[in-house]
């Protein structure tokens, strides 16, 4: 699915960065 495709490749690219950027991203629930 493109969605989970673009999911994917966003939570790739945040593993990058700090974790605290990571959550002020992504809403807790889909922090992985």
């Amino acid at each position: 699915a493109p969605v989970k495709e673009a999911m994917s490749k966003k939570s790739t690219v945040t593993i990058a960065v700090p974790a605290p950027c990571r959550l002020l991203e992504m809403p807790a629930g889909e922090a992985h």
